[in-house]
């Protein structure tokens, strides 16, 4: 990628059958991670630091296909989010950085678990469900234990939702303790205070990210907020 401009350079193709979906990539930016949805299998690749090719190193097996995979903060634990599997999962980074076949973790939650990352002490996770195909339509609140990779239910364990809000995808501010949620059904964004040392959301805002007269169907997906929050 040209840095000053944003153009792409086409430099080749790795092989990934099975449908490739998601992708993690460690915070040292040294591994890859891609989810292959038919095939219910984990790809690890090693980057090239000078020329960005791939090397797999690594597949595991999955039990169900995930939506969406994120690292933890220390880059040792791959966590991914399972849409109709209704779980989510969290696999430890092998000392080589291909992913050990045994899950740290395999939490089962419900249907419609849509995106899994923790906090920036990495004490915390939240797993929010839309609300669809019987998704839970509510934000499940978790500890996270950094060391074993374990996932403990918060108190309260889940944040519920009003009826077609759908929380997807989400973000935290780069400076404050505040969280932005996109709501899939809901075409909005929902703004939560974190309390970082308990790690409870508590609602504070929802506006509509559609002008007033659209009437056509729409649907929220990905949330992103700029380096300087603003």
């Amino acid at each position: 990628m040209d840095e000053e401009t944003g153009a792409l350079t086409h430099q080749g193709d790795v092989s990934a059958p099975g449908r490739p979906a998601p992708i993690a990539v460690d915070p040292q930016q040294q591994f890859m991670y891609v989810a292959r949805r038919d095939d219910l299998q984990i790809n690890s690749y090693r980057i090239n630091s000078s020329d960005g090719n791939l090397t797999e190193i690594g597949s595991i097996a999955i039990p169900t296909d995930p939506c969406h995979m994120a690292m933890d903060r220390t880059g040792k634990f791959l966590l991914s989010a399972h849409y109709m599997g209704a779980r989510a999962m969290v696999h430890r980074v092998g000392n080589e950085g291909a992913l050990e076949a045994e899950p740290a973790d395999d939490f089962h939650t419900e249907i419609g678990a849509h995106c899994f990352q923790t906090d920036p002490s990495n004490q915390f996770a939240f797993v929010p469900h839309i609300d669809n195909r019987g998704g839970a339509n509510a934000i499940f609140q978790f500890k996270f234990d950094e060391g074993s990779g374990k996932l403990i239910p918060n108190s309260p364990a889940r944040v519920l939702q009003d009826k077609n809000v759908g929380p997807r995808h989400y973000c935290f501010h780069p400076s404050l303790d505040i969280l932005y949620f996109s709501n899939e059904q809901g075409s909005s964004i929902s703004v939560y205070d974190f309390d970082r040392n308990f790690g409870y959301l508590s609602h504070k805002q929802t506006v509509n990210n559609l002008p007033k007269d659209w009437t056509m169907f729409s649907k929220c997906s990905q949330i992103r907020i700029i380096p300087n929050g603003r």
